[in-house]
This record gives structure tokens, C-alpha cells and sequence, in this order.
């Protein structure tokens, strides 16, 4: 059972087309954001709506997100973003972890809860 809270949003403009449940980085501008790219990348939050180019969207900072996975993920382990700004666990050290996964994904296109975290994997 899922105890999501959304306490913890900040708006932003979506630069590029955004789909919801999605990592996000820094756009070009100030207060724009874009689907984060890698592992490495550093990530402003996880989208809560979708949201085409210029929209504003609501991006979950601090807490609690849900986020798509884009393959099995165990519970309690450490996500970064894919190519497509979908969860995915990570054992790579230079990573920069931006989740602790509090569900279990079985499959690329699972709903699940991560805590939300910032740190380098060493």
C-alpha cells in the first residue's frame, strides 16, 4: 500500500514535452525542465502529470514519488534515470542516485514508490 504524499512540489515550465512519472533535469531557461538522460544527470524531481512543451507541470522535489520503471526493480534498490527518464537500478559507481525504491517493479512500465535522494554511488 502506497502512502504517496505530494507536500513537496515545486512548478516548473516544461521546455520540451513531458510524460507523467518521469525523472526531470534543468532545461535551457531558469524555471524549465526536461526529461532526464542518464544516471550521471542532475535531477530536479519526478513529474506528477504529463505535460506538452510550454505547460506548466508540477514536479515532486523532496519526500516521496511515483515513478515508471523501465524494468524489474527489488525493493530498497538504489534508481537513476534512463534515456527516457524511467527508473532503472543502479550498482554503477559515479551514478547519482535519486531514489530508494519502497515497491518492487516486476516489468518496464510499473507504477512504484521511491523515497527521493541525492547522493554519488561510490
Amino acid at each position: 500500500m502506497s502512502t504517496f504524499s505530494q507536500e513537496f512540489t515545486r512548478p516548473f515550465e516544461a521546455e520540451t514535452a513531458l510524460a507523467a512519472y518521469r525523472f526531470v533535469k534543468g532545461g535551457t531557461a531558469e524555471n524549465q525542465v526536461v526529461p532526464a538522460t542518464t544516471g550521471t544527470n542532475k535531477v530536479r524531481g519526478v513529474t506528477l502529470d504529463r505535460a506538452d512543451a510550454s505547460d506548466g507541470v508540477s514536479i515532486q522535489i523532496l519526500g516521496t514519488a511515483l515513478i515508471e520503471a523501465s524494468a524489474a526493480i527489488a525493493i530498497d534498490a538504489e534508481v537513476v534515470s534512463t534515456a527516457d527518464g524511467k527508473a532503472v537500478a543502479t550498482t554503477t559507481s559515479g551514478d547519482s542516485v535519486r531514489g530508494i525504491a519502497l515497491q518492487a517493479a516486476t516489468a518496464s512500465g510499473d507504477i512504484i514508490e521511491i523515497q527521493l535522494v541525492n547522493y554519488q554511488k561510490n
